[in-house]
């Protein structure tokens, strides 16, 4: 049994649930379809709501952030727990 090869999909699949659950929130709740005009308003992350089609770079990029940045700690704070571990090991 390979703990490090399972540890890492498990890592992946955990993302791309992270990352499929933040965009579902984000458009449940942040966004809604209507007034003014016929156009998708979503919160745009500088204290204002916009029309989705006008986001700019700087707004998805914000998005892409949160989303990513949780699961490259978790990889990274996995990676310092086996380290530790790995120091506990007895030497060979």
């Amino acid at each position: 049994m390979n703990i490090r090869r399972g540890l890492y999909r498990l890592w992946i699949a955990a993302s791309v649930l992270w990352i499929a659950a933040f965009m579902i929130w984000y458009f449940w709740k942040q966004c809604w379809y209507g007034n003014p005009g016929p156009a998708l308003w979503c919160w745009n992350g500088d204290g204002a709501f916009a029309e989705f089609t006008e986001f700019s770079f700087r707004n998805y990029a914000w998005l892409a952030a949160i989303g990513v940045s949780v699961p490259v700690l978790m990889l990274i704070l996995g990676y310092v727990f086996a380290w530790v571990a790995r120091g506990f090991q007895r030497a060979q």
